[in-house]
């Protein structure tokens, strides 16, 4: 950590959308709410929903602008802190961060030279080595070792990591239970619920696959964070073309509604709780419209919500007829 005065990035700003463009995109998110509905799998979530107005048909609901924004009315940034207690300047806005993954299906062998399956122990001394890199900043944590069982993969990832690493964490549970069993004992070492909730070290990522569509496995996450206090990242998705429209406008409308209509659960089950999305430039996922699309994506929620994550960022041109 303490990597603030050598990051080139910081302070400043990068915007790939005018005020104009992102009022009349989150217009038309507002209005795909409103007519089209959100899919809502989960009982509690819709139950949450239906006590606040909205109008529920079968696993569909439809959200009010109203309650668009009262949600961004009552949610909290999220801010993050190392292992040790000692804040960090990741999440916020304008920010700029660097992470990796601490662990991996095949892995280089350091010592043999030869590609192999990920193992439980590679995740120590893989952890280690990315503690030692002063310009990543937080850590990722999927689990995906070839020895461990699915219902233990994101639980043993975070334990193996913790131990090597102050960094902060972001970590991809397998389901509602990883997520638990992570948190228990995170919060152990936090010194207890309540500490790790004024300095959380962890954020959980809560991600549907596809714009307009939650699941089970993305809303029990999202409701989890929400009653615990867990800071969570969420976000969509989207590949053009495929599970969202041909177009980047088409994608971004859906993307940002997406995004507010799981803002709106959130807060209904515990306003005030932390909540922020992805902000940043993937390259190695898609291909450059989509690299748009998050960036895009990420200046309307830092608009109509205040902040967020800072961005990996690129050049990128002006929406046009595409």
């Amino acid at each position: 950590m303490g990597n603030e005065k050598s990051n080139p990035f910081l302070g400043a700003p990068y915007r790939v959308l005018s005020a104009d463009q992102a009022s009349a995109i989150h217009a038309a998110s507002l209005q795909v709410l409103q007519r089209t509905g959100y899919h809502v799998p989960v009982p509690e979530a819709r139950q949450l929903l239906l006590a606040a107005g909205a109008r529920v048909d079968g696993e569909r609901a439809y959200i009010s602008a109203e309650l668009v924004e009262n949600a961004r009315k009552t949610v909290r940034p999220v801010r993050l802190y190392n292992r040790l207690g000692q804040a960090t300047p990741l999440m916020e806005p304008g920010y700029v961060a660097f992470s990796t993954i601490a662990d991996t299906f095949y892995v280089l062998d350091p010592y043999h030279g030869n590609v192999r399956p990920f193992l439980k122990q590679d995740q120590s001394w893989l952890a280690t080595v990315i503690d030692a890199l002063s310009g990543i900043e937080y850590v990722q944590c999927v689990g995906q070792a070839h020895d461990v069982p699915d219902n233990l993969q994101s639980q043993l990832a975070v334990a193996q990591t913790v131990r090597q690493t102050t960094k902060p964490i972001l970590v991809y549970p397998y389901d509602r239970d990883g997520l638990l069993d992570i948190l228990n004992f995170v919060q152990v070492i936090a010194g207890g619920e309540r500490a790790f909730r004024e300095k959380p070290f962890l954020v959980c990522a809560a991600r549907t696959a596809a714009p307009l569509y939650g699941t089970v496995y993305s809303l029990e996450l999202l409701l989890t964070c929400a009653e615990r206090g867990v800071p969570v990242l969420n976000y969509s998705c989207p590949a053009i073309g495929g599970n969202s429209p041909s177009s980047i406008t088409g994608t971004l409308v859906l993307t940002h509604a997406d995004w507010l209509a799981n803002l709106v659960i959130h807060q209904l089950k515990n306003p005030g709780a932390p909540f922020t999305t992805r902000r940043v430039h993937r390259p190695i996922y898609g291909y450059e419209d989509d690299a748009v699309v998050l960036l895009r994506a990420g200046d309307l929620t830092s608009i109509f919500c205040g902040g967020g994550p800072g961005t990996l960022g690129r050049d990128a041109g002006p929406l046009d007829w595409k």
